[in-house]
């Protein structure tokens, strides 16, 4: 086992052990700005609104152990409660707010939530599952931050629960005993669910801030750095690598209220941001026409998975540089790639975090030849430091955990310098004629087509059990291409076998809430139309 150094005081913290200590550091200082309506809160305000929260939740009843949901788009109160309920020693369960009907239902019974934190505008999709609830008692209410959503009426199958709006409970000005310990469960963190019933991360308050120090450290995030946060906060992404992360160097947090590729750049600007945490921005923005606009601005960083198409060029163009780091809500995130990572190495996830372990393994658990791909494994040796397993699944829990190594379900490989590089997802790999293809590999080869605006690579099963290679694009200007201009242009610059049989046009992509492409969607629906669907074969 290697031998690790970590900073045993993280240890000894909680939540809200955490914030008072930042609180204390930085006083007055900006923690929070919010883009939708101006709101600021400084770190002193956020730790007093915290245990404010805290002493009112206690008094309606809330206390160590209980599950509370959080259904809410981004706003700064989704963070002070994160942290309230973090000083009450409660669970808090973050909801995608695109769930809804059975997808809503499952959650919220499955992570055994007995109260939920919302705003108007979810209150509908909430009264809709209410009957199959029971155990759901208690809605605490933010008022809108909508300017035109306007006075609502509670819908009548939630009239039977306690509502308590939670306006006032801001303002109470009282101290609050911080109730939880270290190793106590904070969170429980829904996957996406896309191919499957959503899974239940737990997370101990130790693996939540071991999480944000490594991130933090890793990326080179320092006190002077601006976070523009954009993307939804009941995702590990956004609330552990950018908000926990920047609190962790007393940095400052932009938050905006949803997410919008075309204004990202504009938000950066005006915000005066140093650092921003994308998905499919950066490639988005290497598609638009080059402007003289495109260094106009203090982004020092952009976190990206994965990198553009020519990543060199895109840092060259826009006068910043591309970091990157490899984890997941599953378990944790177990690698950086900071400044301090070569050129050459720039569309790599970058080296281990301290206390990390990584083995690339093949179908049979034993490790891959050094540059050969292999499903990534991950171990971690702090104790408490990452997510403990999935909620009330045991069985799955341990499958994922098989051979005292976490299986990420992550195509991976190492080079020579111990740099990790991603190559696809278990179940995206395209295999044909004896062929492991990445889609991801094929994606940003065919996104440098002047008119293809966006594209996903899936498999198919046609006539054999074997694997064909499906492919689904955005155009840049919907109708000049044909199918066969996508084929002749990949017959021009990927290997044969790599070259797609099914070619289709769409308007738009179904994208999870942290902006993945839903590819099982894509899938499910193209093998169902399968023979409408262009097929170079048959055209040949």
């Amino acid at each position: 086992m290697a031998n690790h150094t970590y900073d045993s005081e993280l240890l000894d913290l909680t939540l809200g052990q955490f914030l008072a200590r930042k609180a204390a550091r930085n006083g007055g200082k900006p923690f929070l700005d919010s883009l939708h309506d101006g709101r600021v809160l400084t770190y002193e305000a956020l730790n007093e609104q915290a245990n404010d929260l805290a002493t009112k939740l206690r008094q309606w009843g809330l206390s160590r152990g209980i599950h509370v949901a959080m259904l809410c788009d981004n706003r700064p109160e989704q963070i002070v409660t994160y942290f309230a309920l973090g000083i009450l020693g409660a669970v808090c369960v973050p909801v995608n707010t695109a769930a809804k009907a059975s997808f809503l239902e499952y959650i919220l019974s499955q992570s055994d939530s007995t109260a939920i934190v919302t705003e108007p505008e979810h209150l509908q999709a909430l009264a809709d599952v209410i009957d199959a609830l029971p155990r759901l008692g208690t809605i605490f209410l933010f008022a809108s931050v909508e300017p035109d959503a306007g006075p609502s009426e509670l819908p009548a199958t939630l009239r039977s629960l306690r509502v308590i709006e939670l306006e006032s409970a801001l303002d109470s000005h009282a101290d609050v005993v911080d109730e939880a310990s270290p190793s106590d469960l904070a969170q429980i963190l829904y996957t996406s669910g896309t191919t499957g019933r959503s899974k239940g991360n737990m997370f101990s308050h130790t693996a939540m801030l071991n999480w944000a120090r490594q991130v933090a450290e890793g990326q080179d995030l320092t006190a002077d750095d601006v976070y523009l946060v954009v993307f939804p906060l009941f995702h590990a992404g956004a609330w552990l690598s950018c908000v926990m992360t920047t609190m962790w160097v007393d940095g400052t947090v932009v938050l905006g209220r949803r997410f919008s590729a075309s204004r990202f750049l504009d938000q950066a600007r005006g915000c005066r941001a140093t650092t921003a945490f994308v998905v499919s921005v950066a490639s988005f923005l290497s598609a638009q026409p080059p402007s003289p606009a495109d260094r106009d601005h203090r982004l020092r960083r952009l976190v990206t998975a994965p990198p553009p198409p020519n990543p060199l060029q895109f840092e060259e163009r826009f006068g910043l540089r591309l970091v990157a780091g490899f984890g997941l809500s599953d378990y944790g995130c177990s690698h950086s790639r900071g400044f301090s990572a070569p050129a050459s190495k720039v569309e790599s996830s970058g080296t281990l975090n301290p206390g990390w372990e990584v083995m690339c393994a093949d179908d049979r658990g034993l490790a891959t030849p050094t540059g050969v791909p292999g499903e990534i494994l991950l171990r971690c040796n702090i104790p408490g430091g990452a997510a403990s397993g999935y909620y009330k699944m045991p069985e799955a829990t341990l499958e994922s955990r098989r051979d005292l190594w976490f299986h990420t379900g992550d195509i991976g490989y190492i080079d020579e310098d111990g740099y990790l590089y991603f190559v696809d997802r278990k179940k995206d790999v395209i295999r044909r004629r004896g062929e492991n293809i990445s889609s991801i590999e094929l994606e940003l080869v065919l996104s440098q087509h002047s008119d293809v605006a966006s594209v996903a690579f899936f498999p198919v099963r046609a006539e054999s059990a074997e694997d064909e290679v499906a492919v689904a694009i955005v155009q840049r200007h919907p109708g000049r291409l044909r199918e066969a201009d996508i084929v002749a242009y990949c017959e021009s610059v990927m290997p044969r076998y790599a070259v797609p049989r099914y070619v289709r046009f769409v308007e738009s992509f179904p994208f999870t809430a942290s902006g993945k492409v839903q590819k099982a969607s894509l899938r499910k629906e193209t093998e169902s139309m399968l023979t409408l669907i262009w097929d170079r074969q048959a055209s040949a």
